[in-house]
């Protein structure tokens, strides 16, 4: 596995796990859950898109060898 796919799959699963979070606290302290409401299907979104796009380049990169 490249360096570069390693840094796609990590950056995908921290948006698809650290961003609810980041939206979680947010709306914790604010008490106004539009934001979780608004801000979670969009990171998930972005977050399975990366994950899925870095494992297909995963698999590529392996059938090359």
């Amino acid at each position: 596995m490249k360096k570069d796919t390693k840094l796609g799959l990590f950056l995908s699963l921290f948006v698809l796990i650290g961003f609810p979070v980041v939206f979680v606290v947010i709306s914790l302290l604010t008490g106004q859950w539009d934001t979780f409401i608004i801000g979670f299907p969009a990171s998930s979104a972005a977050g399975i898109m990366g994950v899925w796009i870095a494992i297909r380049q995963i698999k590529k990169e392996r059938k090359g060898d």
